[in-house]
């Protein structure tokens, strides 16, 4: 994994929970909320489009959401299932992270690299840094594409749909090596 090596993020405390936060803490907390809702809406989902909840595609949804807002490769996640005690093929999680893109649950993430990356779905529109120092990979919750649409539209006559984004740079860590 790119500037990772858990297979886990760290969760806020239960005070950290509590207090009024801003930034990366409350965004921290609005992953553990859908986290929740989510692993108990997983299991219906699946079984709404006629998919049963087997115990590799829950590993791998624990894998996502335990990773909630980095991006993974399928390889990065089919290690973190056998680090987990998971057993399964490479195949397995494609096809699981393939089925959950069609239902909403992953989402895939476009970095401008060979591979492919999936993510949770949080619900919440996000775009991408990428630090082209050591690779890490941090969500952005700003979407300035959103207030383009319009204009594009009326200039342009063009619809938007959809759209990708990544930013690429140096993250403060990278950044102060550089200088130096």
């Amino acid at each position: 994994m790119h500037g990772h090596e858990s297979c886990s993020r760290d969760r806020p405390s239960r005070a950290e929970a509590e207090r009024p936060c801003t930034g990366e803490a409350r965004l921290l907390l609005l992953i553990i909320v859908i986290i929740a809702e989510e692993s108990m809406d997983l299991r219906a989902r699946l079984k709404s489009r006629g998919h049963k909840l087997t115990p590799q595609r829950a590993l791998v949804f624990q894998v996502l959401t335990e990773n909630a807002g980095r991006p993974m490769r399928p390889e990065d996640i089919f290690r973190c299932c056998a680090e987990k005690g998971g057993s399964m093929s490479l195949p397995t999680v494609y096809r699981t992270l393939q089925l959950f893109t069609r239902l909403g649950v992953a989402l895939p993430v476009h970095l401008h690299e060979d591979a492919q990356y999936y993510e949770i779905n949080l619900g919440k529109h996000h775009h991408h840094f990428v630090c082209i120092g050591c690779g890490t990979v941090e969500p952005v919750e700003a979407c300035m594409i959103d207030q383009m649409k319009e204009v594009v539209r009326d200039n342009h006559d063009f619809l938007i749909t959809s759209h990708c984004l990544s930013l690429f740079g140096y993250c403060p860590g990278c950044l102060s090596e550089q200088e130096n």
